[in-house]
């Protein structure tokens, strides 16, 4: 069940940086957030969403995914199946 402070999470800071070898960085913070629980990044195509990547949330709520891209994409976070943090 959705637990009422996913409601109210909050982005504070998402940077996407990009630099060579077409590698990115996503890095936040989540308002009252669940320590020890998944995010999860995934990659929207043209007909599913695909799961690339997971981070733990930390003590104070920061998260950070690394990772190599080929091409540019569009990418939803999600605390679970039901619940993105767009």
């Amino acid at each position: 069940m959705m637990n009422k402070s996913w409601i109210c999470i909050l982005v504070l800071l998402v940077t996407i940086t990009g630099c060579k070898n077409n590698n990115i960085e996503i890095n936040g913070k989540l308002l009252d957030p669940t320590p020890g629980k998944y995010l999860y990044l995934d990659e929207l195509k043209s007909t599913e969403l695909i799961t690339v990547d997971s981070a733990i949330i930390n003590e104070d709520g920061r998260f950070s995914f690394i990772r190599k891209v080929e091409y540019p994409s569009f990418y939803l976070l999600k605390a679970d199946e039901k619940n993105y943090l767009t």
